[in-house]
């Protein structure tokens, strides 16, 4: 748009003693009123809206201007999306996948259509990474993904799904993550909440709830056994060496692999890595190739971490800097 033009529209709004809409400078003005209650009204710039959220990841917080619910989206961390040829990781995505394709024989049988499974094993083991991938499968069918890791989440997720979310998109698929479920049952309130959750008091359509633990025996038995809430329990356990083998060829560049021998580097650091998590293994090709340390020293150290550290002094630690 020329200045000339600019020139008379501010020309033809001064004319009503109005506030330009535009500036030369290319601003934003208010364009119309907001009307609330009582005869207020609010000007307000142009609004833009949609029917409906972009597929992807989300958190729910609240908006003080406009006194309500927003979803902000955010970048989803792709590093996790290893699709590691695990049978435990291949049973989960194709039974959530089943879900998704098959709403109508919910329908059909009158069930509410929601999935509930719970993740748990070791840290480390790769509960993050089966989540990730289950995240990429339901926004490849333009779903969202939220994260409910803490009690003010939980409670925000409550009450934003059935006050906002559900009542502008009733069908679109949801994957809720409940990353620390046992954190969230200390709380007699919290976990009386995250029940009504679970049991589809916010929205009881189209959803899957993934629950995460390292610690399954904290959570009581209305929690691990009620089908109605978690549907199937899977254990991810410690990376085998087949899991192992294709974690290292395709994180460490082919060029490293190379200059240490081929596969006989990979067949090596196979075996000598057994009893480490997916998250050691990441660390290890860290030490040895983003800092430069010795493979052998690398993994003696990371097989060392498991050992329980006390206030006492540990006979197997070095006391650097310190005197015995």
């Amino acid at each position: 748009m020329n200045e000339k033009t600019l020139r008379a529209i501010n020309e033809c709004c001064e004319s009503v003693e109005e506030t330009p809409l535009i500036s030369p400078e290319g601003k934003k003005s208010y364009t119309s009123w907001i009307v609330e209650s009582n005869n207020q009204f609010i000007p307000t710039l142009e609004l833009i809206t949609i029917p409906k959220l972009s597929a992807g990841k989300y958190s729910i917080k609240w908006n003080d201007e406009y006194h309500r619910y927003m979803f902000v989206k955010e970048k989803l961390q792709l590093d996790e999306l290893l699709d590691l040829p695990n049978p435990i990781f291949n049973s989960i995505l194709k039974d959530i996948d089943y879900f998704w394709d098959h709403k109508d024989l919910f329908k059909k049988y009158k069930f509410a259509y929601k999935r509930g499974i719970l993740l748990h094993g070791k840290p480390g083991c790769g509960k993050s990474s089966i989540t990730a991938l289950l995240s990429n499968q339901v926004i490849a069918k333009g779903g969202i993904v939220l994260s409910i890791n803490n009690s003010r989440a939980l409670e925000t997720y409550l009450d934003a799904m059935s006050t906002v979310f559900r009542t502008i998109e009733p069908d679109t698929p949801v994957l809720a993550l409940f990353e620390d479920l046992d954190g969230l049952t200390r709380d007699p309130e919290i976990e009386t909440m995250l029940l009504n959750i679970l049991d589809g008091m916010n929205q009881s359509e189209n959803v899957v709830n993934i629950g995460c633990t390292n610690y399954p025996e904290k959570l009581k038995e209305r929690i691990l056994n009620r089908p109605s809430r978690f549907d199937k329990r899977y254990y991810i356990g410690l990376p085998d060496a087949s899991v192992r083998k294709y974690f290292f060829e395709h994180k460490i560049l082919q060029e490293d692999i190379e200059e240490r021998g081929g596969e006989k580097f990979i067949s090596k650091i196979v075996s000598e890595t057994e009893g480490l998590t997916i998250a050691h293994l990441g660390e290890f090709i860290k030490s040895v190739f983003i800092f430069g340390n010795d493979v052998s020293d690398s993994i003696a150290t990371l097989k060392n971490m498991e050992k329980n550290v006390t206030s006492y002094r540990n006979e197997d630690s070095k006391t650097i800097g310190f005197s015995k």
